[in-house]
Protein backbone atom coordinates (compact mmCIF):
# COMPACT_ATOMS: atom_id res chain seq x y z
CA UNK A 1 0.00 0.00 0.00
CA UNK A 2 1.40 3.51 -0.91
CA UNK A 3 0.78 6.13 1.01
CA UNK A 4 -0.23 9.34 -0.98
CA UNK A 5 1.67 12.42 0.83
CA UNK A 6 -0.60 14.78 1.58
CA UNK A 7 -0.46 18.20 -0.60
CA UNK A 8 1.66 20.52 1.20
CA UNK A 9 4.24 17.59 2.91
CA UNK A 10 6.12 17.03 -0.41
CA UNK A 11 6.34 20.31 -0.65
CA UNK A 12 7.89 20.72 3.60
CA UNK A 13 10.07 17.51 2.38
CA UNK A 14 11.34 19.39 -0.62
CA UNK A 15 11.46 22.53 1.34
CA UNK A 16 13.86 20.56 4.00
CA UNK A 17 15.93 18.46 1.53
CA UNK A 18 16.93 21.64 0.13
CA UNK A 19 17.66 24.06 3.10
CA UNK A 20 19.81 20.45 4.34
CA UNK A 21 21.29 20.48 0.69
CA UNK A 22 22.48 24.19 1.53
CA UNK A 23 23.98 23.71 5.10
CA UNK A 24 25.54 20.98 3.90
CA UNK A 25 27.26 23.22 0.74
CA UNK A 26 27.82 25.87 3.28
CA UNK A 27 29.65 23.56 5.64
CA UNK A 28 31.47 21.83 2.75
CA UNK A 29 32.48 25.64 1.30
CA UNK A 30 33.86 26.67 4.91
CA UNK A 31 36.02 23.39 5.44
CA UNK A 32 37.60 23.79 2.10
CA UNK A 33 37.98 27.54 2.79
CA UNK A 34 39.69 26.59 6.32
CA UNK A 35 42.02 24.09 4.61
CA UNK A 36 42.97 26.74 2.28
CA UNK A 37 43.78 29.12 4.36
CA UNK A 38 45.73 26.81 6.57
CA UNK A 39 47.56 25.59 3.50
CA UNK A 40 48.06 28.72 2.28
CA UNK A 41 49.73 29.36 6.28
CA UNK A 42 51.78 26.45 5.77
CA UNK A 43 53.56 27.40 2.40
CA UNK A 44 54.13 30.68 3.82
CA UNK A 45 55.79 28.94 6.99
CA UNK A 46 58.22 26.44 5.14
CA UNK A 47 59.00 29.58 2.78
CA UNK A 48 59.91 31.49 5.31
CA UNK A 49 62.11 29.07 7.15
CA UNK A 50 63.60 27.86 3.96
CA UNK A 51 64.73 31.48 2.87
CA UNK A 52 66.07 31.82 6.65
CA UNK A 53 68.23 28.72 6.19
CA UNK A 54 69.17 30.25 2.81
CA UNK A 55 70.51 33.72 4.22
CA UNK A 56 72.40 31.60 6.87
CA UNK A 57 74.22 29.12 4.31
CA UNK A 58 74.75 31.98 2.26
CA UNK A 59 76.55 34.23 5.82
CA UNK A 60 78.37 30.57 6.14
CA UNK A 61 79.64 30.23 2.54
CA UNK A 62 80.87 34.41 2.46
CA UNK A 63 82.36 33.63 6.40
CA UNK A 64 84.32 30.63 4.63
CA UNK A 65 85.41 32.57 1.06
CA UNK A 66 87.17 35.25 3.36
CA UNK A 67 89.08 32.75 5.59
CA UNK A 68 89.95 31.00 2.47
CA UNK A 69 91.46 34.26 0.63
CA UNK A 70 93.19 34.68 4.08
CA UNK A 71 94.59 31.85 4.48
CA UNK A 72 95.47 32.01 0.54
CA UNK A 73 97.51 36.01 0.83
CA UNK A 74 98.63 34.31 4.34
CA UNK A 75 100.60 31.27 2.21
CA UNK A 76 101.66 33.62 -0.68
CA UNK A 77 103.74 35.89 2.01
CA UNK A 78 105.05 32.07 3.78
CA UNK A 79 106.17 31.17 0.61
CA UNK A 80 108.33 34.74 -0.06
CA UNK A 81 109.83 34.15 3.35
CA UNK A 82 110.93 30.62 2.06
CA UNK A 83 112.38 32.14 -0.77
CA UNK A 84 113.80 34.45 0.96
CA UNK A 85 115.23 32.22 3.74
CA UNK A 86 116.64 30.47 1.35
CA UNK A 87 118.47 32.57 -0.64
CA UNK A 88 122.19 33.29 -1.28
CA UNK A 89 122.55 36.09 -0.06
CA UNK A 90 120.72 34.90 3.42
CA UNK A 91 122.92 31.94 3.76
CA UNK A 92 125.75 33.97 3.28
CA UNK A 93 124.87 36.38 5.56
CA UNK A 94 123.99 33.37 8.11
CA UNK A 95 127.65 32.38 7.35
CA UNK A 96 129.08 35.23 8.26
CA UNK A 97 127.11 35.53 11.36
CA UNK A 98 128.05 31.67 12.53
CA UNK A 99 132.07 32.66 12.19
CA UNK A 100 132.98 31.35 8.51
CA UNK A 101 134.99 33.81 6.03
CA UNK A 102 135.40 34.08 2.93
CA UNK A 103 138.45 32.18 1.02
CA UNK A 104 141.28 34.90 -0.18
CA UNK A 105 142.58 32.17 -2.25
CA UNK A 106 141.67 29.12 -3.53
CA UNK A 107 143.97 25.98 -3.54
CA UNK A 108 143.31 23.14 -6.15
CA UNK A 109 144.90 20.01 -5.70
CA UNK A 110 145.33 17.81 -8.13
CA UNK A 111 146.67 14.34 -8.44
CA UNK A 112 148.17 11.89 -11.25
CA UNK A 113 147.29 9.07 -10.19
CA UNK A 114 143.68 7.90 -9.42
CA UNK A 115 142.14 8.17 -5.79
CA UNK A 116 141.10 4.47 -5.77
CA UNK A 117 143.56 1.97 -7.26
CA UNK A 118 142.34 -1.40 -8.34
Amino acid sequence: MKETPIRGQGAQNYGLLKKNNMNLQNKLYKVLQTGLIFTIFCFGLLNLILTNNLVTYGSRISEAEGKSDDLRRENVLLMQQIATAKSLEALEIKAESAGFVKPTSIVFISMDQPVALR
